[in-house]
């Protein structure tokens, strides 16, 4: 294991220092939690020494292709996975995790090729699927935590699922600042006294591969996310957030009872019908 750990850490040490870093090539990317993808856009200038476009556009090509997995490497390693790590802390403590997302970037292929108007770049993109190609290298659950609901007789309603809605700022638990929320694979819920409410071990394995324990929305139009919360959800404001990267959310004790005070409403929790909102 520690000479796995050592070939590994190499490994990564050689893809932030290897020669895809130069002026010819540029990357950038970003997460569209709503349509369940991370995009890398690869920008490669065409070469000068090819008499013809085509035999360019071809070679730049060929250039992402060869080295497609060190630029999405470069890309993922600060993802955040849970409210402490992101795919680089995982990957230190069980390096199989590598070869896993090495496996991954190999299956990718490119959803459009984009040559620049002046016809110096060529523009490659490439979308990786969050749930359940990405997802799944970090989730192996066969079964889900028997949820119980509250034993009393109150009245708390029934409901098709959570929505959560996040101001730009909230309190941090137990700090005197305020901070903004982070988006991870597998947040956390808790009421106001510290008590988990949900989590990863909470959802139906089937639910968790189709769509991942909440989506992060950004439209206030509700319409957009009725398959998934349906048409009579419970509509709260989170509290406060929690852990090292500020992903879990704090919500009232009163609007936790609901969530767990009747049967249906505790498949909210199983089924991850949760909509964030930010």
């Amino acid at each position: 294991m520690r000479k796995k750990i050592l070939i590994v850490y190499l490994l990564l040490t050689s893809l932030l220092f290897s020669n895809t870093s130069d002026d010819t090539i540029s990357w950038e990317n970003s997460v569209n939690w709503e349509s369940n993808y991370i995009e890398l856009r690869i920008k490669k200038q065409l070469s000068k020494n090819s008499s013809t476009l085509a035999s360019r556009r071809l070679k730049a090509e060929n250039w992402i292709d060869e080295n497609l997995t060190e630029i999405f490497f470069k890309n993922i390693l600060y993802f955040k996975i849970n409210s402490l790590y992101n795919i680089s802390d995982i990957i230190n403590q069980n390096p199989n995790i590598y070869y896993q997302l090495e496996e991954l970037s190999e299956r990718l292929t490119t959803t459009d090729n984009i040559l620049s108007k002046n016809l110096e770049y060529l523009e490659s993109v490439y979308k990786v699927p969050i749930y359940p190609d990405l997802l799944s290298i970090f989730y192996s659950q066969n079964e889900h935590l028997n949820l119980y609901k509250k034993l009393d007789h109150l009245n708390y309603g029934n409901f098709s699922g959570l929505i959560i809605y996040v101001p730009e700022e909230l309190p941090l638990y137990q700090k005197n600042s305020l901070g903004n929320l982070s988006k991870v694979l597998f947040p956390r819920i808790f009421n106001e006294d510290m008590e988990l409410i949900y989590d990863f071990t909470m959802i139906e394995p089937e639910m968790m591969e189709k769509w991942g324990m909440v989506i992060y929305g950004e439209s206030f139009d509700e319409s957009r996310y009725q398959e998934r919360v349906g048409i009579t959800p419970l509509r709260i404001i989170a509290k406060g957030l929690f852990g090292k990267n500020n992903s879990d959310i704090i919500i009232s004790n009163e609007e936790a009872n609901k969530l767990t005070g009747t049967i249906n409403n505790l498949k909210i929790i199983t089924q991850g019908r949760i909509l964030i909102l930010y």
